[in-house]
């Protein structure tokens, strides 16, 4: 992580911050319990580009272990984060002691003591949610196992989450992890379906849609196909993505312009997955969807569609326009912002 990325990351573990301050003032017990985690993966992020993280303690972490800290229950106070973020960002070139000083007071040696340790302590975050709200947890712990390298953890979480009746962008992914597990295992067929099946969850029904387009697109099997020279099958799926992720689409056929051309692309690293998986933000969608789980009234699952397809069609036009408008306020505002604030990440 160069210095941009960087300043980058601090800023938005300062916006979690900030929306895990306002989600506390309300009483939001599945809010507050999803801003620790996103501030427990910003923190990581953070911590582990700082220097080069091998898997064993070092010194400084076995330290931290020691200190015995009680698990983790508040977020450090926004005011401090500011006042100490600039410092973070500078201490990158002064030297392991300024950089040690400068987490503690960011509050990110709190939330990420050990890095070898934080899907662990972030499992204890996550079970703070029950019931089918649990899910949205363990989507994103089975994300950041992946990221991590632990893919046994990530099958596990994956099947939990399986037996909570997922749908819309929870469903999305765990078809897109179980295709990744099975496309890393050889079994390209069943990779390939799970790719499929990835889409098609989300025009299940005008709900799944607008639940998948609020949020990003899971790239990643994506990215593997196309590292495994199919790239006809990566714009197959793009071409999809389009039908979801419509806010997108100039981005998403620029990507497959680039793909057809024989171009080198970084599907994970463009600027498709970058403003929508922006954890400031992914934490607002995901106290939503949190809260809509735990409603008694359940919402059409999309392994159980109770319309015809030509029903569902109807229904998805009806609210495409209302789609539209909340994805303009949310997300493209976001991503001018993005663009507006960093214009170095451009050519991601």
């Amino acid at each position: 992580m160069n210095r941009d990325d960087l300043q980058a990351a601090v800023k938005d573990f300062e916006r979690v911050i900030e929306e895990g301050e306002r989600i506390s003032r309300t009483n939001d017990r599945l809010g507050y319990a999803l801003a620790i985690l996103f501030a427990m993966k910003s923190a990581y992020t953070i911590r582990a580009s700082l220097w080069k993280w091998d898997g064993e303690p070092t010194e400084a972490t076995e330290i931290d272990i020691h200190e015995g800290r009680p698990t983790l229950q508040s977020l450090p106070t926004l005011s401090s984060v500011r006042t100490a973020a600039p410092k973070l960002i500078s201490a990158e070139s002064k030297g392991m002691a300024e950089i040690l000083l400068a987490l503690e007071e960011t509050g990110i040696s709190d939330l990420c003591p050990a890095p070898h340790e934080q899907l662990f302590m972030m499992e204890l975050v996550g079970r703070r949610l029950s019931g089918r709200p649990l899910q949205v947890s363990l989507v994103e712990l089975a994300l950041f196992a992946v990221e991590t390298g632990d893919i046994a953890s990530a099958k596990h979480y994956v099947a939990e989450a399986l037996e909570l009746a997922p749908a819309g962008w929870e469903l999305h992914n765990l078809c897109v992890l179980e295709g990744l597990f099975a496309f890393r295992a050889g079994l390209i067929l069943d990779a390939a379906h799970a790719l499929d099946k990835s889409i098609s969850v989300c025009l299940a029904d005008e709900y799944a849609l607008l639940n998948c387009a609020v949020r990003a697109p899971n790239l990643i099997l994506a990215q593997e196909f196309l590292g495994h020279g199919e790239a006809a099958r990566v714009v197959s799926y793009l071409s999809q993505c389009m039908i979801v992720w419509r806010s997108l689409r100039p981005q998403i056929s620029q990507l497959i312009s680039f793909i057809e051309g024989g171009r080198a692309v970084d599907l994970q690293a463009s600027e498709i997955a970058f403003g929508l998986n922006r954890l400031s933000y992914r934490l607002q969608m995901q106290c939503v969807q949190a809260h809509t789980l735990e409603e008694p009234k359940e919402l059409p699952s999309a392994t159980q569609n109770r319309k015809s397809p030509s029903e569902i069609e109807v229904a998805r036009k009806a609210l495409a326009e209302d789609c539209e408008r909340y994805i303009s306020d949310r997300v493209k505002d976001t991503i001018k912002y993005l663009e507006k604030e960093e214009p170095e990440q451009n050519g991601r």
